[in-house]
């Protein structure tokens, strides 16, 4: 029973999700934010690129490799994305009010 609430709000948040991607202009995309968190995204792969070259040099396999430089990615840029996101976040609530 329990299994079923839950994947009830999996498909209820997903549905969310799909309803606001469809809602999303071009203009959008044209915002300070999303510059900002674009250039955050570009600037991660280099970031990354010494793990990911130590890891191969260590001998790690291409999918340990990404497994572990992805994990430390998320967590050297978690506080950045919430930093660029928290507005986001505070006009999705409003506007589901």
């Amino acid at each position: 029973m329990r299994f079923n609430k839950i994947t009830k709000s999996i498909f209820k948040d997903i549905i969310t999700i799909i309803k606001k991607i469809n809602n999303v202009s071009i203009e959008d995309f044209k915002t300070k934010k999303f510059m900002v968190y674009f250039t955050r995204w570009q600037a991660s792969a280099w970031i990354m690129m010494p793990f990911m070259v130590l890891f191969e040099y260590l001998g790690l396999s291409l999918w340990l490799n990404l497994l572990i430089g992805q994990a430390i990615g998320s967590f050297i840029f978690f506080e950045i994305d919430k930093f660029i996101l928290v507005d986001y976040d505070k006009d999705s609530k409003d506007s589901n009010d």
